[in-house]
């Protein structure tokens, strides 16, 4: 099991350091993402706060030139000539940044679109390296999950946010100065009006995100149900059985005791802010009054009484941004910090780049008192595993259900590594390998095998990339899984859209699917196949013919073939027979006949019920 120890998921009281510096992390990200982009939008917003400030001074400006006119301390055509220069003075810098603004939005739609992009391939890469045991551990994946799911947006909302903060603080900082220097009593009114709903925000975001956190494995089945009831591949079932009112119900219920602990948080929150809100509004009021008497009894000019009344609230209406995005970013912190961990996963998550294979394309396998637990169990899947498997030669292996086999496998594919014992690929560690110079030296169908909805063409020519344009060897590789024949009355033939995820995509049955996915492994040429349940969902003809194939196969490459059906092992030289975890039998079909035991005994079975039928 994952020791989510060494991932510091954010369920603790977030520190003003952990949320400067996930600030930082994103910045950066912006940074490597578009440099100039990044810049451009920053540098939009100060020249927007620039002009709020000049426009408020200018406003100023003009009421005092206005007064002085009616008080006839100014020449009207002197008054004029001011007013006119005021005027287009504002006109023409509102002008400027209106027309600015256009390119800023497309600047911040076009970083947006990188954002999204940038964190997108960073996720798929880190998931195209995590060990495959990562995948199955259901707590890490709840937490890559939401990342996946969640963070996306909230790198973008928060990206919006820190923009938005910047320009807001450029804002209060100018005004603030102002008011310090000529009314510093109406800076001590705006704290005192923001701050503790800003304090009383934050707890409280705070307090959502760990209850949103606690919900995961919930979220998770929500998700789950929800893509169920709409999905194509389970509707027939769902009907058949009655299962769609079900899951629905279940789906509402969990859903609804969601919005039931929503209504309660959020009430309670609601109660809580309404003294804080009537401190901030007071506030301001009494911020008012004071300019407004200074400017009653002659202090002030009615110019300056609108520039400080116009500074105040427009520093109060920033600051109450900057805090409402200091909330906000703070609550966005908490989900922040599950994607930089993931960002930032140590080198011990990823499987591990290692030497080259010696001895050309040939690979001998030779495994050594193999023993595994999967990852959290107590329990030995596989122990004291010996097996061989030469160039050139055939290996079956065979059991019940549940033996290990599929472990095996994996095992050999380099998804998990041995408990104890060792894999060898010509006298080498497979652990100390480069594992993608050793997988394109296996051709796998897996049981439970994969399709993309891609062309059928495509879908063959992704075992080999390098060849994914080469007809002739999709062909090839397609009749050796007698995937041919169907393919050809399809109606676009190898550029056929396989699934209904596309337009003009068609669905195929399971058999031609395993077909298909055994043609990729084909394509893949590789010295080494390995074949778990080639043919499970192939009818009796299908089978045969195919495994007249594999038989040809296996007289040119290393062949290990895994089946349940021991009608179709025989073709191997030598067949490995587990049981519980060991190998308890070895030898050819004829040898194993011979001993009568336990493959001598399930063989007859078998044999008993084609007879019977």
């Amino acid at each position: 099991m994952l020791n989510l120890k060494r991932i510091t998921f954010a369920k603790s009281k977030q520190t003003l350091r952990r949320l400067l510096l996930n600030l930082k992390r994103t910045v950066s990200l912006l940074w490597a993402i578009d440099k100039k982009l990044t810049l451009t939008s920053f540098g939009f917003q100060l020249l927007s706060q620039i002009e709020s400030l000049t426009s408020v001074y200018l406003f100023k400006l003009m009421i005092d030139n206005v007064v002085a006119l009616i008080n006839k301390n100014i020449e009207p055509q002197q008054a004029l000539r001011n007013l006119t220069l005021y005027v287009f003075l504002n006109f023409s810098i509102s002008t400027i940044i209106s027309v600015l603004g256009n390119y800023a939005n497309l600047v911040e739609g076009l970083l947006t679109e990188k954002l999204i992009n940038g964190i997108n391939y960073r996720l798929h890469r880190i998931a195209n390296r995590l060990q495959i045991k990562y995948f199955e551990d259901p707590a890490f994946y709840d937490r890559y999950e939401k990342v996946r799911r969640s963070s996306q947006g909230r790198v973008i909302r928060v990206f919006y946010s820190i923009t938005e903060t910047f320009g807001e603080f450029i804002s209060a900082v100018s005004f603030l100065v102002i008011l310090a220097f000529f009314q510093p009593l109406i800076l001590v009114l705006i704290l005192i009006g923001v701050l503790p709903l800003f304090v009383f925000n934050s707890f409280f975001a705070h307090k959502k995100y760990l209850i949103t956190d606690s919900r995961v494995p919930e979220s998770r089945l929500i998700n789950y149900l929800s893509s169920m009831l709409f999905s194509e591949f389970n509707t027939k079932e769902l009907r058949i059985f009655g299962l769609h009112r079900h899951f629905q119900k279940l789906y509402e219920e969990t859903s609804e005791k969601f919005n039931r602990e929503n209504a309660r948080v959020w009430l309670r929150e609601s109660h809580k802010r309404v003294p804080l809100q009537i401190l901030s509004q007071g506030s301001s009021f009494i911020a008012f009054a004071y300019i407004a008497y200074k400017a009653i009894f002659g202090a002030i000019s009615l110019g300056s009484f609108n520039f400080y009344n116009s500074a105040y609230t427009r520093s109060e209406r920033s600051i109450r941004r900057i805090f409402r995005n200091l909330s906000a970013l703070y609550e966005e912190n908490l989900y922040l910090n599950d994607l930089f961990e993931f960002l930032n996963l140590s080198e011990s998550f990823f499987e591990k780049s290692g030497g080259k294979i010696t001895a050309g394309n040939n690979l001998e396998i030779k495994i050594e008192n193999l023993s595994f637990q999967y990852p959290g169990s107590k329990e030995y899947v596989l122990k004291n595993i010996n097996l061989e498997i030469r160039p050139g030669e055939s290996l079956a292996l065979v059991g019940k259900n549940g033996a290990g086999k599929t472990t095996l496998v994996k095992l050999l594919c380099g998804f998990y590594e041995p408990t104890d014992g060792r894999i060898l690929v010509n006298g080498q560690d497979l652990k100390l390998l480069d594992l993608e110079e050793y997988r394109k030296k296996i051709g796998v169908v897996f049981q439970d095998f994969s399709y993309y909805n891609f062309s059928a063409g495509e879908n063959i020519g992704f075992g080999r990339l390098e060849e994914i344009n080469n007809h002739k060897k999709i062909e090839a590789a397609a009749q050796k899984a007698g995937a041919r024949e169907f393919i050809e009355k399809l109606p676009k033939k190898y550029n056929q859209l396989i699934g209904k995820q596309f337009e003009g995509g068609i669905n195929l049955s399971i058999g031609q699917l395993q077909r298909l996915a055994l043609a990729r492994a084909f394509m893949a040429d590789a010295p080494l196949m390995i074949l778990d349940e080639p043919t499970s969902a192939s009818d009796a003809e299908a089978e045969a013919k195919l495994y007249g194939q594999i038989e040809k196969i296996a007289e040119e490459k290393s062949l290990l073939l895994i089946s349940h059906r021991f009608s179709t092992v025989k073709i191997a030289e030598k067949i490995c027979v587990i049981d519980k975890g060991k190998i308890i039998e070895v030898g050819s079909h004829a040898e194993l006949l011979k001993k009568g035991g336990s493959y001598a005994k399930l063989y007859r079975i078998q044999a008993k019920g084609y007879k019977d039928k």
